[in-house]
């Protein structure tokens, strides 16, 4: 769709430009810039993610850029609703209201919202374009049909029996996960859990496991395969499980283990008598870590797959999330090909990232390491705009926030390849069918 607009206003000898939110949903089209890029945001690293500082573009300092914004006529922003409102704020600003410009904004909202680090629900919705003053200014149109369906039943005729009837249960899978994004199933049971917005559904539709082995077995039945991998993933809602997965699963790879280990150091510190620095050795800043940022010993093998954890060459498909496959290690460089729809090889060096230690704004850490992290399981958030052949998701932790059962579950294309690790104890209700929670925020939905 926003293809086509674009197209259609171009052909008019018109200049019109795309972002998305996010680097890796900018990479599906061939021209789109992230909206930080676009409009040259200052890109907030994580040691300034809790400063006050405001969010400004900074068009002043590129004139040429300044110039052909104004110059634009249409102006279309994907992946929209995890945009923060702060940011399309101050483009607002900066573009003068868009006067005599057209703006076009696609995207989900019962997908992901902004993310807003150890924020509460209020938190989460203060910072959507819904809660914006200018979120009145914009005009909703929905997509109703599921052009995926429309085709095949356009083939209906064509189809045995068999086939028929997995359409129809596609049809089914369809209708549960608009009941799921909309906060609407039929069979929920409603559990406010203190405003957090759940509800407890039960998981007729997919295949539900309680041991781990049979979850594998889902997920990587062929044991460690390269091949197979590239476009399957487990899902989870913490971290902690993230790495026990990536562990487990990175245990079945035959190759041989490398351990890279980084060179980390104060960078920053509140310490004129030099008390802490004396006491933070290298030794014990090597046991920090962070989820945004590799680990001091980073375990890695060959046919591993990780994901990429900072913009490198959006030209190239090489952003931050991208999902690739490790094809050589040494020293200083390793080797990899990007598992998107135009595989391509980089040689990845080690890059610098900082993060604030857990004493408060006066500490910061520099780490120069690997930008990668296995990803045979993957944080739910990191999974969004991501399409895969097979999930597991793991639901022994609960969602805990707007839009995360969602995602999981829009990630495949047929039920079939979607599968559920759950607690044994989350049968509360009927034998034999586990129930999760679905979080929904209505305050977000249009």
């Amino acid at each position: 769709m926003a293809k086509k607009i674009m197209a259609y206003t171009r052909g008019q000898g018109k200049i019109a430009l795309g972002s998305a939110s996010t680097a890796l949903a900018a990479t599906l089209y061939r021209d789109f810039e992230t909206t930080h890029s676009l409009f040259k945001f200052p890109v907030v690293e994580e040691q300034d993610k809790d400063s006050n500082l405001p969010t400004e573009c900074l068009l002043s300092n590129h004139p040429q850029r300044l110039e052909l914004l104004r110059a634009t006529t249409l102006f279309v922003f994907d992946e929209f609703p995890s945009l923060d409102r702060e940011v399309f704020e101050g483009i607002y600003k900066e573009m003068k209201q868009f006067q005599n410009k057209v703006v076009v904004c696609l995207g989900d909202f019962r997908q992901l919202p902004p993310v807003v680090e150890g924020g509460d629900r209020a938190a989460i919705v203060n910072a959507s374009i819904k809660s914006s003053p200018l979120w009145n200014l914009f005009r909703v149109m929905r997509l109703n049909l599921n052009m995926r369906l429309v085709g095949l039943y356009a083939q209906i005729n064509q189809m045995s029996e068999e086939e028929q009837r997995d359409l129809e249960n596609q049809k089914n899978f369809a209708r549960t996960l608009d009941y799921i994004g909309n906060g609407t199933h039929p069979q929920s049971v409603d559990d406010e859990f203190d405003g957090t917005g759940a509800q407890i559904l039960p998981m007729h539709y997919v295949k539900c496991y309680q041991s781990e082995e049979e979850a594998i077995n889902f997920i990587y039945p062929n044991g460690h395969d390269p091949i197979l991998m590239q476009s399957r993933a487990i899902l989870a809602a913490t971290n902690k499980l993230v790495d026990e997965w990536n562990s487990k699963i990175q245990a079945m790879n035959p190759s041989p283990l490398h351990s890279l280990y980084s060179v980390d150091k104060l960078c920053e510190v509140d310490d004129p008598h030099n008390t802490l620095r004396s006491m933070l050795s290298e030794e014990v800043l090597n046991t920090f870590d962070h989820s945004g940022n590799p680990p001091h010993k980073l375990n890695l093998k060959v046919n591993d797959i990780c994901i990429v954890l900072r913009n490198l060459n959006k030209r190239a498909g090489l952003t931050n999330n991208t999902r690739v496959i490790i094809l050589h290690i040494s020293r200083f460089v390793i080797k990899v090909q990007t598992l998107n729809q135009v595989p391509s090889i980089h040689l990845i060096p080690r890059i610098h990232f900082k993060f604030r230690l857990p004493f408060g704004q006066s500490y910061q850490l520099s780490r120069k390491q690997f930008p990668l992290r296995l990803a045979y399981c993957i944080s739910i958030n990191k999974s969004q705009g991501q399409e895969l052949s097979k999930v597991l998701c793991d639901f022994r932790v609960s969602p805990f926030t707007h839009g995360h059962t969602y995602v999981s579950a829009t990630r495949v294309r047929h039920f079939n390849d979607l599968a559920y690790i759950v607690d044994p104890n989350s049968f509360p209700f009927e034998p034999n069918v586990p129930y999760i929670n679905n979080v929904v925020y209505p305050e977000l939905l249009i």
